[in-house]
């Protein structure tokens, strides 16, 4: 059986293959003979997101002169305005401890190539 479907776009040339499973994101696009493809197993959003959490996170530790590191992202809501605005509930804790993680939130605004951290704070 044939894991990938099929879509011609007449007007631009390009052949766009896409999977029928959905488990990972896989994107081949046949152009001038060539193929070229994108595999990741999680999807863009998620992993944007995680980047995002990292920046917050090394925002606050240099204006708070602390240590810490990203655990991992819980939630994010994003809002299109002036590209998006990424609303993000994340853990982090101390490097050099065992103390259990602070749930954070930030605030943060997202354009291809430029990357603004509006706020981040521990969680009331």
């Amino acid at each position: 059986m044939n894991d990938w479907s099929k879509k011609n776009t007449k007007e631009a040339g390009i052949t766009t293959l896409t999977p029928r499973n959905k488990d990972a994101l896989c994107f081949a696009i046949l152009l001038s003979s060539r193929i070229v493809m994108l595999l990741m197993n999680r999807k863009p959003t998620e992993i944007l997101v995680h980047r995002l959490s990292m920046i917050a996170i090394q925002k606050y530790n240099g204006e708070n002169k602390t240590n810490l590191e990203l655990v991992r992202a819980v939630k994010a809501n994003r809002k299109y305005g002036a590209g998006f605005i990424f609303y993000i509930t994340f853990e982090a804790k101390d490097a050099n401890s065992h103390t259990d993680p602070i749930t954070f939130q930030a605030a943060v605004r997202y354009l291809p190539g430029i990357v603004t951290v509006y706020r981040v704070h521990p969680k009331p």
